[in-house]
């Protein structure tokens, strides 16, 4: 099970991450080192023997309550620490960043994309810290306590940061990949978000209907599919609309590889199609004239909506149209056209 705080620091940093937990969080904040992972820290890391050390922090950056991110120079040039900064950003808990001078929280915003951060020597951000902490975690320690605990931390702080070593540099692609790691993370958490929010719509609509018919209804309502189903289908109608009354039929004919032929009542109908130069006379019978721009994006709109039907992702939302609509939707039988499109049967 994961422990209430997750430190992610440099292990270079051990000093001053040391001083953070014993004044702050355990002097100012009566945090037991029970409640808190970190990997350099005795009581808090991960226990000898462990085989899989990556897994075990993968592990504990789970579901943390608060993850603290001691985001020094070291910090910045660590392959670990931007690892555990992306679990960080992909999990969607609070973060406090802690900006460790030289570093400028400038710096980090443009370096790292944080933007509620805060130097580790500023006693107001301090306070906020507490008062995070406090959200979660009932402490008993008094303002006074807190004042004191806060005062000693700040005033060692310098000596310890002096005291730090100088980061090894590292290649500037793995800071590339950790964004870019976070630009997807969040874009994914964003869609499962969108997700959530829709079924959580569909199953409220759902619970108000009995009968099947009325749950295909609100299913295609909440459904991505079901739009886009709706909407090839439109698109097809609008660009056979436009065309002489003949033409449909001839491009259906031509979709199955036969030739359209019409009855003799049909002859007007047929002539103002070769007259405008959709159709075309081929013995025995008529072909679609697809050199005819609105012939061509006709054609185009019923084979995008024969994709959709054939993908075979998306058979809900077909099904439910087909009940909700009373129709197959099979583009090789005349009689889905004339359902789909309102075209006239001319035979």
């Amino acid at each position: 099970m994961s422990k209430s705080i997750f430190i992610s620091h440099s292990s270079a940093d051990e000093p001053l991450v040391q001083k953070l937990v014993d004044s702050i969080l355990g002097n100012g904040c009566e945090v037991s080192k029970s409640d808190i992972f970190c990997t350099t820290l005795p009581g808090m890391k991960i226990p000898a023997g462990t085989r899989n050390y990556i897994e075990a922090i993968r592990q504990e950056a789970e579901h943390p309550k608060l993850f603290i991110l001691v985001i020094s120079p070291n910090y910045l040039e660590s392959k670990f620490c931007l690892c555990e900064l992306g679990a960080a950003w992909a999990s969607g808990l609070p973060l406090f960043p802690f900006v460790v001078p030289p570093l400028k929280k400038s710096e980090v915003r443009v370096t790292l994309a944080v933007t509620q951060s805060g130097l580790i020597d500023d006693s107001d951000f301090l306070d906020e810290f507490r008062d995070k902490v406090k959200e979660f975690h009932t402490t008993s320690v008094t303002t006074g306590a807190w004042n004191a605990a806060k005062q000693a931390f700040l005033k060692a702080l310098p000596d310890i940061i002096d005291s730090l070593p100088e980061p090894q540099k590292v290649d500037k692609s793995l800071l590339d990949k950790a964004q870019q790691d976070f630009v997807e993370a969040t874009d994914e958490i964003a869609r499962r978000d969108t997700t959530i929010e829709k079924l959580t719509a569909q199953i409220a609509a759902l619970e108000k209907v009995k009968d099947k018919a009325g749950v295909a209804k609100v299913r295609a309502e909440h459904s991505d599919d079901a739009v886009e189903l709706a909407n090839l289908i439109k698109e097809a109608k609008r660009a056979l609309k436009k065309l002489q009354s003949a033409t449909p039929y001839v491009l259906f004919c031509d979709s199955k590889g036969d030739p359209a032929i019409f009855n003799s009542s049909w002859s007007p109908q047929v002539d103002r199609a070769l007259d405008s130069n959709e159709i075309r006379y081929a013995d025995p019978g008529f072909k679609p004239n697809f050199d005819k721009s609105k012939v061509a994006e006709a054609s185009e709109a019923v084979d995008a909506l024969r994709g959709f039907i054939r993908d075979g992702d998306h058979q809900e939302a077909i099904t439910d149209f087909q009940e909700e609509e009373e129709v197959e939707l099979d583009l090789r039988d005349f009689g889905c056209w004339r359902k789909l499109f309102h075209v006239s049967d001319p035979t």
